[in-house]
């Protein structure tokens, strides 16, 4: 495989994002989704929050949305029409084809840009020509094609899996919804008023604090992280890796400093830092499918406690009231549930071979060490 370089400028227009006037944001989906930032990033797309009815910079369906200002080189694909704002910048291939390649080449950079802004290269804030600048493994145009291709394939299983799990995870809710809302299993019996209405005779209204425990996350600042086989878990993800846990699974963290009330799932043993809670069941009855559940009902990314920077307050949850199932129900419920959340475990690791996989073949792909004629065996 023929390499040479070219500088980005030369095959890709770059669009600087451009706030509009706050004036013009709404959370209601009037006008367009402005993207202002990482916060809006996901895993491959990003998720509107904010909505705009006066853009002033668009990016299309498939520009490469990268980040300008700290952290600086994350990238997400845009999948609608959209405003963003100067956080952002929009990358658009002068050439369509060469758009997925262009994408996995400025992935493979976003460790770089770290470096970069350490040495106080670009200051937390990436300029046009800086982006114009930047050099890009450039192979034949066969090549670039065959690479874009096996990368993609492989998010997009990734992809196609996430969205499995997401249906999964609502058919999970609407069965607790079923069963401990509108008590569908139960309308047969007999009911009794309460304070949330009425409920099936032998079952009780308690608090949050009676069935579970919030227990603080521990500080692990990225300086004293060993690289090892447990995540460490942030408000809003997995922010890294240690060599010890602090929580055996499985295990539910919850957002508390930040992106409040965000509930993640652990199926190895973790290490939450001090932005979050971890869940300790109070009996062996409330399992953490069930507690999982029971907490994503109560919107408590809604419960800020702190108008500066955004917080849950434990004591307010604790102090939330709600409906406590007898134990052989509990039981019974969750012996429903298990197959759902075993079938959300099973794809999530898969999908976490794949994105490994992915990363070891994304920058020697593009160096050449591997030849694309190589790899085989991906996923339709």
């Amino acid at each position: 495989m023929v390499l040479e370089k070219l500088k980005l400028g030369e095959v890709a227009q770059i669009i600087m994002g451009q706030s509009p006037p706050g004036s013009t944001y709404n959370e209601l989906g009037e006008g367009i989704p402005f993207f202002q930032g990482v916060a809006d990033f996901g895993p491959r797309f990003p998720s509107p929050r904010v909505y705009c009815t006066a853009p002033t910079r668009f990016a299309e369906p498939g520009d490469i949305l990268l980040s300008v200002r700290a952290p600086i080189g994350r990238i997400n694909r845009c999948d609608e029409r959209c405003s963003i704002g100067r956080g952002l910048c929009a990358v658009r291939a002068f050439d369509t084809d060469d758009q997925t390649y262009l994408e996995y080449s400025l992935r493979s950079m976003e460790s770089s840009w770290d470096s970069l802004e350490g040495q106080g290269s670009v200051f937390g804030n990436a300029r046009k020509e800086d982006l114009e600048n930047l050099w890009i493994i450039w192979p034949e145009k066969s090549a670039r094609e065959r690479i874009a291709g096996i990368l993609w394939a492989l998010d997009d299983k990734i992809e196609c899996n996430r969205r499995i799990n997401q249906t999964l995870e609502k058919m999970a809710m609407a069965l607790y919804k079923h069963w401990f809302v509108d008590f569908g299993p139960f309308r047969n019996g007999k009911f009794v008023d309460s304070e949330l209405g009425p409920i099936p005779k032998g079952w009780h209204i308690c608090t949050i604090g009676d069935l579970c425990e919030l227990a603080y996350g521990k500080g692990l600042p990225e300086s004293r992280r060993v690289c090892g086989p447990y995540p460490v878990y942030g408000s809003a993800s997995i922010i890294g890796s240690h060599n010890e846990y602090l929580v055996k699974a499985p295990g539910i963290i919850v957002g508390r400093k930040g992106t409040i009330g965000k509930l993640h799932r652990a199926k190895l043993p973790f290490f939450p830092i001090d932005t979050t809670y971890y869940v300790i069941p109070k009996a062996s009855e409330y399992t953490l499918n069930f507690l999982f559940l029971m907490l994503g009902r109560l919107d408590l990314e809604k419960r800020n406690s702190d108008s500066a920077v955004p917080g849950l307050n434990r004591n307010d949850v604790y102090r939330l009231s709600v409906i406590k199932p007898p134990k052989l129900v509990l039981e019974d419920f969750d012996a429903k549930v298990a197959c759902l959340f075993s079938q959300i475990d099973s794809l999530n690791f898969e999908n976490e071979t794949l994105s490994n996989t992915r990363d070891y073949l994304l920058p020697k792909l593009l160096s050449g060490e591997i030849e694309v004629g190589a790899v085989i065996g991906i996923p339709k």
